[in-house]
């Protein structure tokens, strides 16, 4: 079958005997592209990621449909213009003014790409708006109202948010998602909306669920970064340092693995810079567990 498209790019990349058995556009052993986005074997249509496209329409993996089509283990199955654009993000992370920039340089391409997602999750609150206009009519059409759920639902969603954030927080989208019946994605988008309404007011950092209904006294939900801090500091107050064994707790508080995970962020590139300055100006606090003795 031919490409739907006038002029594409083909590069031999096969590698192994394809084991796709159906039709298919293109050639096997071959990930055609317009300079923009790559072609989907299967349906012929471009996209600047295949990989989602094949898993969430075709129910392929990535490795299955490298697999099924003949092309090397590793190649990318993201369009140029997209794999442009996380070069310039990466490489923009590495600019002077960013204060990460030694920890962002010594990262690994799989640490890397751990940034990059938390970047974009942390962007979905920051930026979520009322959807445009486009898509307006059909939201009115499904839900009644042309900003999507109607307030009733999101003050509901609202009450359940905090519910489930006084029960601990991590997981709670996923927890949110098993009440409804959706997965965890269309709770949290749910949860955004809700923020965007003013049924929740946000205080969360680094994409941590944390936010508080109007008229209701602001808090910290349990195993969040300001939660946790304060328990750190309970420890300091009763010890005389930060040094927090694997195994420290303070009450029912697992409070060494949460300082182990904290280390492990730091390690990443992960841990904002103010955090780690709130961390470094505690009596004993080390990076590295061998300097606790």
């Amino acid at each position: 079958m031919q490409a739907r498209s006038g002029q594409l790019r083909s590069v031999p990349v096969r590698t192994e005997e394809p084991t796709w058995d159906g039709p298919y556009f293109g050639e096997f052993g071959v990930l055609a592209d317009d300079t923009d986005r790559v072609q989907c074997h299967v349906c012929g249509d471009m996209f600047d990621l295949l990989g989602t496209h094949a898993n969430h329409t075709h129910g392929l993996t990535a490795d299955q449909y490298r697999q099924a089509f003949g092309l090397m283990q590793k190649t990318p199955l993201a369009g140029p213009t997209y794999r442009e654009k996380r070069r310039k993000f990466v490489a923009h992370l590495l600019t002077v003014d960013n204060p990460n920039q030694e920890r962002i340089r010594n990262l690994t391409t799989n640490q890397r790409k751990g940034l990059m997602a938390k970047v974009v999750r942390r962007r979905e609150h920051d930026l979520h708006r009322t959807p445009p206009q486009r898509t307006r009519g059909v939201l009115e059409t499904k839900y009644g109202d042309p900003r999507g759920h109607p307030d009733e639902f999101l003050a509901q969603v609202a009450v359940m948010f905090v519910e489930e954030l006084r029960n601990g927080q991590r997981g709670v989208y996923r927890r949110m998602g098993d009440r409804t019946g959706v997965g965890w994605p269309t709770a949290r988008s749910r949860v955004l909306s809700a923020v965007e309404r003013g049924h929740l007011i946000w205080t969360g950092a680094d994409n941590e669920p944390a936010a508080y209904r109007p008229g209701d006294k602001p808090w910290d939900p349990p195993g969040s970064f300001a939660h946790m801090y304060g328990v750190l500091g309970q420890w300091v107050n009763e010890h005389g340092h930060a040094r927090v064994p694997k195994t420290g707790r303070v009450g029912d508080v697992k409070l060494g693995l949460w300082v182990q995970s904290v280390r492990d962020r730091y390690r990443r590139g992960t841990l904002t810079e103010d955090r780690v300055q709130q961390l470094e100006a505690l009596p004993g606090w080390s990076w590295n567990t061998r300097n606790q003795t």
